[in-house]
């Protein structure tokens, strides 16, 4: 039934809820496996050499760092038999997800209803609502036992 699921990622324990589900449909379905964490551009509101080395290099660090998360997970679904591929992508999150999910045709769409606390869980309510109302493929959305609902 399901031959590709992108699986997003914001490097939280609390999104990874959704792997071991995920890993088991893999395996049941013979599905491909895609992780995908979403970077936002940081927003720029001058010009300055020194504030743009500065965030070059943060960014290029946090790049190697997301790269390091995700071949880890990639390696896991690897070593149980799940062909694996991850993304690192750019700009705004829920966008960035529908347009990779539709890029690379995938079946399925499976996440954790929220990474982070606080203020961050608008977000992500906003997220799982605009994938919900804009994507061309169903969505597993998984709630964690002490979130609240979306």
């Amino acid at each position: 039934m399901y031959k590709k699921i992108l699986v997003p990622l914001d490097g939280s324990e609390r999104a990874e809820a959704i792997l071991s589900p995920v890993e088991d449909m893999a395996k049941g379905f013979g599905a491909k496996v895609l992780l995908l964490q979403v970077q936002e551009e940081p927003l720029m509101l001058g010009y300055d050499e020194v504030i743009e080395e500065s965030t070059n290099h943060q960014q290029k660090q946090r790049k190697r760092q997301v790269e390091s998360y995700l071949t880890g997970i990639e390696k896991r679904f690897q070593d149980k038999g799940i062909e694996t591929k991850h993304y690192i992508g750019y700009g705004p999150v829920a966008g960035t997800i529908l347009i990779v999910a539709e890029k690379d045709d995938v079946d399925l769409i499976a996440l954790a209803s929220h990474g982070l606390d606080g203020s961050y869980r608008v977000m992500c309510r906003s997220v799982a609502a605009r994938l919900l109302q804009s994507a061309d493929c169903p969505i597993l959305v998984m709630r964690n036992n002490n979130d609240d609902p979306i």
